[in-house]
């Protein structure tokens, strides 16, 4: 596989505002390059393993509009005022703007307590190419090409509706290994590049799009 292709420089629209986001996948904004060593070393943004994931997601927003100037949205998971879901979006050039919905949720627990949390990035894309739509097979021909060059996103499907689906996830696999919130923030900006690339591969193919 190959890394997958970020430009030197982008612009990306978040909420009719643009932020300009240099070198993207460089050094500078990588985990454990300079600008993340000193925060790491300080230990205070590093995301832990809790019973709280409400305040890791409060934990991500913040660090999104502290250090990368995102405008981040909170709601909550239907009728269930406890567990809240973060939102933010950004426009792309040529295609629908992609929104992602981040939610942390318990990966395992020993007895009662909790001992991972995974972390999930997701975008939905109503496109409506259920099982007996004519073009599905294109669809899923654009996702299988995408899936075999590119490892961003980790996941990406048609759901029951026929709906396309990214999908990665971020697992704290213990108490004593934290994540930094820019691997989140850097899946985000990675898979901004990757629908980009993927709705060119459907656009080519005929295949329907979301709405701009």
């Amino acid at each position: 596989m190959t890394l997958l292709p970020l430009s030197a420089t982008a612009v990306l629209a978040t909420a009719g505002l643009a932020f300009l986001i240099q070198d993207p996948g460089g050094l500078k904004n990588r985990p454990g390059g300079p600008a993340a060593a000193t925060t790491a070393q300080q230990g205070d943004n590093l995301l832990r393993v809790t019973d709280s994931t409400n305040a890791l997601e409060l934990q991500i927003g913040k660090y999104f509009k502290d250090e990368k100037g995102w405008k981040v949205d909170y709601r909550t998971l239907g009728d269930d005022a406890g567990d809240l879901l973060l939102d933010v979006s950004f426009g792309v050039e040529k295609h629908a703007p992609i929104s992602f919905t981040i939610n942390a949720v318990p990966a395992a627990r020993d007895g009662d307590k909790v001992v991972e949390t995974r972390i999930s990035i997701r975008s939905w894309f109503v496109i409506g190419v259920g099982p007996d739509h004519p073009m599905r097979g294109k669809v899923l021909e654009a996702i299988n090409e995408h899936l075999q060059g590119y490892w961003i996103p980790q996941r990406v499907y048609l759901d029951s509706d026929g709906d396309l689906t990214l999908e990665s996830n971020v697992n704290i696999p213990g108490a004593d290994y934290p994540v930094h919130p820019e691997q989140i923030a850097d899946l985000v900006i990675r898979t901004v590049y990757a629908w980009e690339t993927l709705a060119d591969k459907l656009e080519e193919r005929g295949c329907p799009l979301p709405k701009k």
